[in-house]
């Protein structure tokens, strides 16, 4: 009885997967890539512009056997995802990842800031979804890429300082205890 239930969570997990890469070449050019590679995003700002949803691509490197090897597992699996959030956020992208298979290829491009990746064919957004589960690894991943890298050392300054007001704020909000008297 569980392990039918185990396989219906699964298939169902399968399926979820399936329909967010909407076409089974899609999804094997995650699963199955000949080579993934990386690049930083940069904001494309125009004169006097904060924020822009436009970027540049910096120089591709080729990741490691093992990082695509977990970048594919991770981004096949369902828990990664964050199927029911919604996040109001409009997303900086950080980094590309690409996958290669024959001619084809997906990018999945990272916000670390929204936790949101979106994944393209051919210019042609396929989906987008929060991957607050494994933003931690792919982040070490991009990292290990690019260690000195503006754009990665923001990130990264930015966690730290986020860190910090978590602990200080934690810090103000623990109830004092009150001193019991036993002379009553």
């Amino acid at each position: 009885m569980l392990s039918s239930i185990a396989l219906a969570a699964e298939t169902g997990e399968a399926n979820r997967i399936a329909q967010f890469f909407k076409t089974p070449e899609n999804l094997q050019i995650i699963s199955s890539p000949e080579r993934v590679d990386i690049c930083i995003l940069y904001p494309d700002l125009a004169p006097g512009e904060k924020f822009s949803q436009k970027v540049k691509e910096g120089l591709y490197k080729q990741v490691s056997t093992e990082a695509a090897a977990v970048l594919s597992t991770k981004l096949t699996d369902g828990k990664t995802y964050r199927w029911n959030d919604s996040k109001m956020c409009i997303p900086a992208y950080n980094a590309r990842i690409r996958f290669h298979r024959g001619s084809s290829s997906v990018c999945a491009d990272f916000c670390f800031g929204c936790e949101i990746v979106n994944f393209s064919r051919d210019g042609t957004q396929i989906n987008d979804e929060d991957f607050d589960p494994i933003r931690a690894e792919v982040l070490e991943i991009v990292r290990s890429n690019f260690p000195d890298d503006k754009v990665v050392l923001a990130i990264i300054a930015e966690e730290k300082r986020l860190e910090e007001w978590k602990r200080t704020h934690a810090k103000l909000k623990k109830p004092k205890k009150e001193k019991r008297s036993d002379t009553q």
